[in-house]
């Protein structure tokens, strides 16, 4: 059956069902009382439920293709429907109250735009199914009555923006349609006691989060990515989208440790935001292009009052990241957000003014990779003893030894080793074996000895609580 002309349906009619039906004219569907099904049906132009538009049944959508836009403004579903669309429309829900609403519970649905309005929005939306692609999922807004479940489905571009969770927030086994367009992003929220379980960060091209609350955030299985941004995700038509693009880049070369922990994050609005984030978006761009250039020009950059604060958002992210998986005992990932947290930490610091933590926390990541690894600083200790002890040698202060390389032997080789060894203890007994400002050579391989052993203790027990 076809329908010519753009149609209204209303009223308390018995149930209704209409079959591979072709709408050429806008759908408009206001109060219903009883259930209505759409199953296999077309609409040219699209479907609008009116507002205030109040259904005592079931509306179904079976596996409509539909070319417009779906706009539901302010409706109240009493009872569950389940809704499934093809033809990639665009679905636009704000407001309305839903017992439950599932989307692309038959045969998945295809979606170009999911936009929804969480404010003044109630009831539970589920957006689920294998077979389900949406291009763009936009949640926005905030309500204290709202529960949504992402669940099981491929979508290129999820985004939360000013989002608050009340009820419930869960999302699981998501993936992307594409990787090259994929990305999720969470800015300028607070996520509340959302869900995340099993969710493969890393299969998304890009993942943004910046100014969230993540603290009692559940992450169960979640695989992190390799690079999380904290800025904003770039949007069509964005002229700084190149720029972005090459922040991203250098970014992924620039982490001291990234073979070890490769997450890094950036803490900036994008250039569109603001006058100040421009500013603050060129000079950390800046940064990054210079840091193989003059030194001074790159000190001056790292120092500047912007790039700090740049650096002091991106160790908020991560703290809180840290924190969350502090919580739930996930000591392997909390730790790698520490590591991360103190590389940022450090570059939010004025050298000048804080010359001293700069210097120990460079130690920490150089000789202890943040007590990570038992490899470093056990590397350090046996080079930096040897330099000492090389030292020591060639100023003829240990009796019975001496450098020469024309007249080597064996036992000159075993004696040395054995000294080697028994000045590399930190704790043994003082005597009177160096004279003068030899003793300071002492001092120093007892601090060097006893650092690097502390590092390497740290290391072996970071899985001990």
């Amino acid at each position: 059956m076809a329908f010519e002309l753009d149609c209204t349906l209303a009223g308390n009619l018995g149930g209704l069902k209409f079959e591979e039906c072709f709408f050429q004219g806008q759908l408009v569907i206001d109060s219903f009382k009883y259930p209505i099904t759409f199953k296999d049906c077309s609409f040219e132009k699209g479907i609008r439920i009116l507002s205030k538009a109040e259904f005592d049944g079931e509306i179904d959508f079976i596996s409509c293709t539909v070319t417009g836009d779906i706009v539901v403004d302010d409706v109240t579903l009493k009872e569950v429907c389940n809704w499934s669309f093809k033809g990639y429309p665009r679905l636009l829900i704000t407001n309305g109250s839903f017992k439950r609403l599932n989307i692309g519970y038959w045969g998945g649905c295809e979606l170009k735009v999911l936009n929804l309005e969480a404010t003044g929005t109630k009831g539970e939306i589920r957006v689920i199914g294998v077979q389900t692609r949406i291009e763009q999922l936009f949640v926005r807004g905030t309500s204290p009555d709202l529960n949504i479940q992402l669940e099981y489905f491929k979508c290129n571009r999820l985004d939360f923006y000013k989002y608050r969770n009340g009820k419930g927030l869960s999302i699981s086994r998501i993936k992307p349609i594409e990787f090259n367009k994929s990305c999720l992003s969470f800015v300028e929220s607070s996520l509340g006691k959302a869900e995340f379980f099993d969710v493969n960060f890393q299969r998304f091209d890009q993942i943004y989060i910046t100014e969230v609350n993540l603290v009692e955030c559940s992450f169960i299985s979640v695989t992190w990515p390799k690079d999380i941004q904290s800025i904003h995700p770039p949007t069509a038509g964005d002229d700084e989208m190149e720029k972005r693009e090459l922040v991203l880049q250098l970014e992924k070369k620039r982490s001291i440790i990234s073979v070890t922990w490769p997450k890094d994050t950036q803490s900036i609005h994008p250039p569109t935001a603001g006058n100040d984030e421009m500013e603050k978006s060129e000079l950390v761009l800046q940064l990054e292009k210079r840091r193989s250039t003059a030194e001074l020009s790159r000190r001056k950059l790292k120092n500047h009052p912007l790039v700090l604060e740049y650096y002091t958002r991106k160790r908020e992210v991560l703290r809180q990241l840290k924190f969350a998986m502090g919580k739930q005992g996930d000591v392997i990932n909390e730790q790698s957000f520490h590591a991360q947290e103190m590389i940022a930490y450090n570059r939010s610091l004025a050298l000048r003014k804080f010359f001293w933590t700069k210097l120990i926390i460079k130690f920490s990541q150089y000789f202890g990779r943040f007590g990570q690894s038992y490899q470093w600083p056990l590397f350090w200790l046996l080079i930096g003893h040897w330099v000492l002890f090389l030292l020591l040698v060639g100023c003829n202060q240990i009796d019975g030894l001496s450098l020469s390389i024309c007249h080597p032997n064996s036992e000159g080789f075993k004696y040395s080793f054995e000294k080697y060894f028994q000045l590399i203890n930190p704790i043994r007994k003082i005597d009177d074996t160096f004279k003068g400002y030899f003793t300071i050579v002492d001092i120093l391989m007892r601090i060097w000895s006893s650092y690097m052993l502390y590092n390497i203790i740290r290391a072996t027990r970071r899985f001990i609580k």
